[in-house]
């Protein structure tokens, strides 16, 4: 073989090597550009039962709404994400998209408040270093019940102004009594 023959194979093979490892990496680059998102609801307070009450969501991305771009979710129990429990999956969404996720919520049940506001904004974030491309980013939807706090009696300002009176004619009242037994 000649030189010249040997010089464009070595390139050839070069090139070839060259542009497969470019499609590696653009491929890897198309990867980490998006994630799949599981969304999940995490209920803290209230009275027994109210866990398992549905809850409405709408959600959006970049101001368009997914699809599906409504569900409903239930509490989805103590501890981290459980995929076992109710969750709601979105996959390949963009990495860096702000999204929006509003629950419909229904009226605290008696005595409690809610804590928590109706909606969140979070960003889809790339997988961490290292993690397979088919890693998923949670999303839990806090909700907070609490006891609506017990009401402290208040006087009115004609209720205090009787009050200061009757105490300034107690205090005058005693101030003999207090210089007497000097």
């Amino acid at each position: 073989m000649q030189a010249h023959q040997k010089v464009r194979r070595l390139v050839g093979v070069k090139i070839a090597i060259g542009v497969l490892a470019t499609l590696m990496a653009l491929g890897a680059t198309a990867q980490s550009t998006q994630r799949d998102i599981y969304i999940a609801k995490k209920l803290t307070g209230g009275p027994s039962g109210f866990a398992a009450t549905s809850f409405p969501f709408t959600i959006s991305c970049n101001g368009t709404p997914l699809v599906p771009p409504t569900f409903s979710l239930i509490d989805n129990g103590p501890g981290p994400l459980n995929l076992s429990m109710p969750t709601q999956y979105y996959p390949l969404l963009t990495v860096g998209a702000s999204c929006t996720l509003t629950e419909t919520r229904p009226s605290a049940p008696a005595g409690y408040v809610w804590t928590t506001p109706p909606s969140i904004t979070f960003t889809v974030l790339p997988p961490p270093t290292g993690a397979p491309p088919q890693s998923y980013q949670e999303v839990l939807f806090p909700n907070t019940l609490v006891a609506e706090p017990t009401t402290i009696p208040t006087l009115s300002r004609g209720s205090l102004l009787v009050l200061a009176l009757l105490m300034a004619a107690l205090g005058i009242s005693l101030s003999p009594l207090a210089c007497r037994q000097r």
